[in-house]
């Protein structure tokens, strides 16, 4: 889809914000940490070997945990800086290379990845219609019976409003014709879409997946407030990846 300069502008706000230095401190601090217990009931049924596709890779904490599994691995990311931090870390490891992207890119081609990972990133994506093109764009790099697992956030249905806080009319981009319900700036700053669980739910099962797993992160030591989701290329295939997942 075109972009138009209201997009343009709060995807620069996304990269704005995670290239200040408070954002890559936070990021390289959580590194060592590796996957959650609850990320882990997605990544540890990738079989060894797997060609992977990190879409907000960060600082690595994801891509270079697969990597050591012996996943062959490519992290993008929109912060240049993050991207240092992970290319530093990954010296001395093999089968993972990072590289930057811009606004909703992604890298070209068709069917080259087993599966693509969107952990927390997804609200990053301003507007139903861009992030609909984004999965849509993002489901032709993935190969006949892959997956995309895809995590995310969600706030209750009464919460909602709070994204519209005292800071949220300091920014020039309140005003934008393209804002959802939802949409909010961190600090004032940044661009974030919050999502209840029915919303995040509707937009996942209009994709051009199948959903076949759309389960919380309780069972697996979370909080509740995050919703873990296997989107298959084409139904029943995959790895068998929500087979453990709670429904």
């Amino acid at each position: 889809m075109k972009l138009t300069g209201e997009h343009r502008y709060l995807l620069q706000s996304v990269k704005d914000w995670f290239g200040q230095p408070k954002q890559v401190a936070h990021y390289e601090a959580e590194l060592e940490q590796g996957p959650t217990e609850a990320e882990r009931a997605l990544l540890d049924r990738l079989p060894a070997g797997a060609a992977v596709l990190d879409v907000g890779c960060g600082a690595g904490r994801i891509s270079l945990a697969l990597a050591r599994r012996g996943c062959t691995v490519t992290g993008v990311d929109v912060s240049g800086l993050l991207l240092a931090a992970a290319s530093a870390k990954a010296e001395g490891v093999r089968g993972v290379q990072f590289r930057q992207v811009e606004g909703a890119e992604l890298p070209h081609g068709e069917a080259v990845y087993d599966a693509a990972l969107l952990f927390k990133v997804y609200g990053y994506l301003p507007t139903r219609e861009l992030r609909a093109d984004y999965l849509r764009r993002l489901c032709t790099l993935v190969k006949p019976g892959g997956v995309c697992l895809l995590t995310q956030h969600v706030v209750p249905e009464d919460a909602m409003g709070d994204a519209r806080d005292e800071t949220f009319t300091e920014n020039p981009a309140s005003r934008f014709r393209i804002l959802e319900e939802g949409d909010t700036f961190p600090g004032g700053t940044g661009y974030i879409r919050w999502f209840t669980e029915r919303e995040l739910l509707q937009e996942l099962s209009a994709s051009d997946y199948v959903l076949e797993r759309f389960a919380s992160d309780e069972p697996h030591g979370g909080a509740g407030l995050l919703r873990l989701a296997v989107l298959a290329k084409s139904a029943g295939d995959g790895y068998g990846l929500s087979s453990g997942l709670s429904p």
